[in-house]
């Protein structure tokens, strides 16, 4: 039998309690290249966690698909930065979101910048997190109770974008 997606969750963000640093950092100082960073770092113990005998199953046999993100779910963006410490979306979202209103740090999966300076070359760096079925509710509430800023959905930031990633990160929407 394989593993349930919540169980290899877990173990994920039990391995990811060594990106606390990192994440704090690119909250003050963001930048697409930390931004890179940390995402490569997460994808790296993401194949360690599915390459766990846990990852396949009691008896070992199967493959790593049970890590593999389902096929459906929302994308939302965290803007760091601009999050007020305040923790309403963590209440909202019933834990959902953290205090500082950042996504679980195993649902981050892609970062992206915009230009927020026709004079410079200033950027805003988002990072993008899927959020899967079961907790699309959660999520929308913890969202909707974020007056900061840094909760939008992709559509919300970038309907274009969104159509172009969804495909590639999500799968179609469900109808």
């Amino acid at each position: 039998m394989l593993a349930s997606s919540s169980d290899c969750i877990a173990r994920l963000e039990r391995r990811l309690s060594d990106f606390e640093g990192p994440l704090d950092e690119f909250e003050s100082d963001a930048s697409l290249v930390t931004a890179f960073d940390l995402l490569h770092g997460l994808e790296r113990a993401r194949v360690e966690v599915s390459d766990e005998p846990a990852a396949r199953g009691a008896a070992g046999e199967g493959s790593n698909r049970s890590l593999r993100l389902p096929p459906f779910g929302e994308l939302i963006c965290y803007w760091p930065g601009c999050s007020l410490s305040t923790g309403e979306a963590a209440v909202a979202s019933r834990g959902f979101f953290d205090m500082l209103d950042r996504p679980p740090v195993g649902f981050c999966v892609e970062a992206v910048a915009r230009h927020i300076n026709a004079t410079r070359e200033k950027f805003e760096i988002a990072i993008i997190a899927w959020i899967p079925n079961e907790d699309l509710e959660r999520a929308a509430a913890g969202r909707r109770a974020c007056t900061s800023g840094a909760l939008a959905t992709l559509s919300e930031t970038s309907q274009a974008l969104e159509r172009q990633l969804r495909p590639i990160l999500v799968g179609s929407p469900q109808t």
